[in-house]
């Protein structure tokens, strides 16, 4: 039976390039609507940034995930709402879905960022 080579493509970044067993990290992510599960998936750590503005300061971490998008397994409709946390980080801190940096056949690159408050309301200088 012929196939395609669209076809041998998604089955090579199946089978080949998607196979996450030696360098993956675990996962647990909240879609929007429906149930949690565990995922696994290639992480690149941004470093933090710090903003400065007149009435707050917000530390951000962003993580750029590659993960399947298998239904099952992965991520196969990642959208704003969704949430991540990761195995070896604690139960109360979790990323927020930030964007879809690139897609392919068969995995998404996706971008999960996580805000903290460093300091919110006025500044107020220390010599009034």
């Amino acid at each position: 039976m012929a196939t395609t080579l669209a076809q041998k493509v998604v089955s090579d970044v199946s089978a080949v390039l998607i196979r996450t067993e030696h360098f993956a990290v675990g996962a647990t992510y909240w879609p929007k609507s429906g149930a949690s599960r565990h995922v696994e998936l290639v992480a690149q750590t941004a470093p933090r940034r710090t903003e400065e503005q007149p009435h707050h300061k917000i530390e951000t971490n962003d993580v750029t995930f590659l993960v399947s998008s298998a239904v099952t397994t992965g991520m196969p409709d990642p959208q704003l709402g969704d949430a991540l946390r990761l195995d070896s980080e604690s139960s109360d801190s979790h990323y927020d879905f930030a964007q879809i940096v690139d897609s392919g056949p068969g995995f998404f690159l996706v971008r999960f960022s996580r805000r903290k408050i460093l300091r919110a309301g006025q500044l107020r200088p220390s010599n009034l």
